[in-house]
C-alpha cells in the first residue's frame, strides 16, 4: 500500500519552502541552545525542492539565521546609524552561503543536490 503524498501547487509549495526554511534558520541559530536541532532540518527541506526557484530556500534560510551579523558588524564597525556597510556583508555573506545549494540543484537527484552543497560548504574559504 502506497502513502500518496499531498501535492500543491508550485507557487504554494514555493511560498512553504521559503516560510519554513526561514523558521528553521532563525530558530536553529537564535542563540537557544535547545533549538540547535532545527538547523540539521534544512537540508530535509531542500529535499523537496521541485524547480530551481525553490532551490533560493536556501537565502531564505541563510538570511534568517545569519541576521545577527548587522547588529554585530555596526558595532565592530562603529558605524553609528548608518547600515549600508553591515548591510553588505550580511547581503554577501547570505549570497555566499546559498549559492552552493543553488548552483548544484538538480530536480532528478535532489538528495545527491543537497550532500554536494554540504560537502562544499565543509570546506573552508
Amino acid at each position: 500500500m502506497r502513502i500518496r503524498e499531498l501535492r500543491s501547487s508550485d507557487p504554494v509549495n514555493t511560498v512553504l519552502l521559503f516560510s519554513i526554511s526561514a523558521v528553521i534558520g532563525g530558530l536553529g541559530w537564535s542563540g537557544n541552545p535547545t533549538l540547535h536541532f532545527l538547523a540539521l532540518l534544512y537540508p530535509f527541506v531542500y529535499i523537496h525542492s521541485r524547480r530551481r526557484l525553490d532551490a533560493l530556500s536556501a537565502v531564505f534560510y541563510y538570511a534568517a539565521s545569519t541576521w545577527p551579523v548587522i547588529p554585530g558588524a555596526q558595532s565592530f564597525f562603529q558605524t553609528g546609524h548608518h547600515l549600508a556597510q553591515p548591510l553588505l556583508i550580511w547581503t554577501s555573506l547570505t549570497a555566499l552561503c546559498a549559492l552552493p545549494w543553488i548552483l548544484f540543484y538538480n530536480r532528478r537527484f535532489p538528495s545527491l543536490s543537497a550532500i554536494a552543497a554540504l560537502a562544499v560548504l565543509a570546506f573552508r574559504p
